[in-house]
C-alpha cells in the first residue's frame, strides 16, 4: 500500500494556525487517538475547505 510505505515520513499537524504535532503517522495517531486513515484525510485538497485540521507532509532538504 502506497500509504504505508509514507507511514516512516514526517508530517507536521495543524489546526487552525496552531501546530498540533510533528512526527510519523504513526506517532501522530498515537498522539492524537485518531486513526492513520483519518490523518491522511486532512491532507487531502477536496477536505482543506470542510476542516480545520491540516496535514502537511515534510519534505527532506537533500543539500544538507
Amino acid at each position: 500500500d502506497l500509504k504505508m510505505a509514507n507511514i516512516e515520513k514526517d508530517y507536521a499537524l495543524y489546526y487552525g494556525d496552531e501546530l498540533v504535532f510533528v512526527g510519523t503517522m504513526k506517532e501522530m495517531a498515537d498522539f492524537t487517538n485518531k486513526r492513520i486513515e483519518t490523518l491522511y484525510t486532512y491532507g487531502n485538497k477536496r477536505y482543506k475547505d470542510r476542516n480545520t485540521y491540516l496535514l502537511i507532509k515534510i519534505e527532506e532538504d537533500e543539500e544538507c
